[in-house]
């Protein structure tokens, strides 16, 4: 069944008109039953900013308009002027600022929308564009953010000895300050992946590096494993971020909970680290915690438990495949409504015969 939600958004710019056309009558019935009232006739820029600044330029002029012939009714038919010219030169006054104030805002959102595009655009360059591709691995990647730039991260870096390093964060909130703590998270961990062998080591510099040039009151949730591909195995750290899970060809759970806390909130944390062997079948899922917090009308999350079982019910799938059903099982929880930033890497390996 399509939520109210799914409705409300499929129909948004008709809901949008019909509101604003039914506003625009009942301010000129208000017009008329004042006398056209210059106070009144003000409230005609509520529905033209509302077309303007959320559904183009074109409906907001097409309400300037309209919104100027009923003021020019309703003052035909209330006042009496010395000069018949005077409510045509009264209407087109008000006509044109009803016109300057639909395209101020129009231009205005037009630039918020390129500003955002471009940051968007610039955020996506730093990350992978594609997953890297391994014999026997397959790598599936869902990263949608929750405004247009995100404090949601995630990297894959070639390393030396054959190994594949992996990582996945989370800055606490979204937008331009999550995005920028993102950014110095990219920066920092790739070139403490080029002088560090261990997760752990990797995570206590990086942790330093963050605590030394964090934003105030950010600090973020991390997650980093290095595959070994030459022995199938995965060496990881998790400095406070939700445990990443590995299910088995029987569909045994293994969480990843190994590490120590967040990055960027004390100097000179320790952590620790795990190896953990990979078999054929084997699906190692990392997520960031916008897929768990996800509420439901009643404002229940989704959780960790329908989460893993989510994982479960589609883990005989491809890592595509297996990505699109956790999202779709997420979506209708929350009625497609995600409270944060959700990012989602599957890899599988499967041994070929």
């Amino acid at each position: 069944m399509i939520s109210i939600f799914e409705h409300i958004e499929k129909f948004r710019k008709v809901i949008l008109l019909s509101s604003s056309l039914f506003l625009t009558l009942l301010i000129g019935i208000l017009d008329v039953a004042t006398g056209a009232e210059l106070s009144v006739s003000l409230f005609y820029l509520i529905p033209i900013a509302i077309c303007s600044w959320f559904i183009n330029k074109t409906s907001g002029l097409f309400f300037s308009l309209l919104s100027a012939v009923i003021w020019f009714i309703a003052d035909a038919l209330t006042n009496n002027y010395s000069h018949p010219l005077i409510p045509y030169w009264n209407t087109l006054i008000l006509l044109g600022s009803f016109v300057t104030v639909s395209l101020i805002l129009s231009a205005l959102r037009n630039a918020i929308d390129m500003e955002n595009n471009l940051a968007i655009r610039v955020q996506q360059g730093l990350l992978p564009r594609q997953a890297p591709t391994f014999p026997g691995y397959e790598i599936s990647i869902v990263w949608k953010p929750k405004s247009f730039v995100s404090g949601d991260y995630y990297d894959f870096m070639n390393l030396e000895n054959d190994r594949l390093g992996i990582c996945i964060g989370d800055v606490t909130g979204h937008g331009v300050a999550a995005a920028l703590l993102m950014s110095n998270l990219l920066t920092a961990t790739r070139f403490l992946s080029r002088h560090n062998n261990a997760s752990d080591k990797i995570c206590y510099h990086l942790n330093n590096s963050i605590f030394e040039n964090a934003i105030p009151e950010k600090f973020a949730t991390f997650f980093y494993g290095i595959i070994n591909l030459n022995n199938n195995s995965l060496e990881y750290t998790n400095a406070g971020h939700p445990p990443s899970i590995i299910i088995d060809h029987n569909g045994n759970i293994k969480k990843l909970e190994s590490g120590g806390t967040v990055i960027g909130v004390a100097r000179n944390q320790e952590y620790k680290n795990e190896i953990v062997p990979l078999s054929s079948g084997d699906k190692i899922v990392f997520y960031t915690d916008g897929l768990i917090e996800a509420k439901n009308l009643a404002g229940d999350m989704f959780g960790e438990e329908r989460f893993i079982q989510s994982c479960l019910e589609s883990s005989s799938l491809n890592a595509e495949e297996m990505s699109k059903k956790i999202i779709q099982s997420a979506s209708k929880f929350c009625n497609g409504r995600f409270d944060d930033d959700i990012t989602l890497l599957i890899i599988t390996y499967t041994i070929k015969e």
